[in-house]
């Protein structure tokens, strides 16, 4: 067995702090810039001002500043919108439900990545019309329909044909006699 041993440790004398001592004083009547000044003093003379390392295993700095979060640029909610309007369509096919840009050919059901303005869209293809492709955003369930065959702004679309001389549309009778005196066909030779 070992033999217990006493650890011999030296006390201050009573009335003298050292500095690594924190003395106790009360703070009931200080008031305002007294209150302040007696804070700023016993902050330095608790224990943990004096270690190197605090209670959480960390580095103690006093002259540390906080910490400056980096500002996250918003996103516009219309760059989806904005993706999906940049498909330059070449061609639709509507009776196979597909569409051709560039020299990939897409049709409803299939899915792909596109990246616009340095964001990836996970999108799907829901259905190809005539007039219209359906785009669905995977990941947030969002539909855009991108119109096809648009006009610049300020043109309309002709509401059918006009009356050119000697042309008749299929789906109409013309009621006007055919004129045979009138030589308008020159013969071949």
């Amino acid at each position: 067995m070992a033999a217990p041993v006493a650890w011999a440790v030296d006390k201050p004398e009573e009335g003298v702090s050292t500095p690594n001592e924190f003395a106790e004083q009360s703070s009931r009547g200080l008031i305002g810039e007294q209150k302040t000044a007696w804070i700023t003093k016993m902050r330095t003379q608790l224990p943990i001002a004096q270690r190197d390392i605090g209670p959480f295993g960390m580095a103690q700095d006093t002259d540390a500043k906080p910490i400056e979060r980096k500002q996250v640029k918003k996103r516009k909610p219309g760059a989806f919108l904005e993706a999906i309007a940049a498909i330059k369509v070449n061609a639709v096919l509507p009776s196979e439900k597909k569409f051709i840009t560039g020299s990939r050919e897409f049709k409803a059901g299939d899915r792909f990545p596109i990246i616009r303005a340095q964001r990836q869209f996970n999108i799907e293809i829901v259905s190809v019309q005539s007039g219209s492709i359906l785009f669905k955003n995977v990941d947030t369930k969002k539909l855009v329909r991108r119109n096809l065959n648009t006009l610049p702004q300020g043109m309309t679309r002709n509401a059918g044909l006009q009356s050119v001389p000697g042309v008749v549309p299929l789906n109409r009778k013309d009621t006007t006699p055919l004129n045979l005196d009138h030589n308008d066909v020159q013969p071949l030779e």
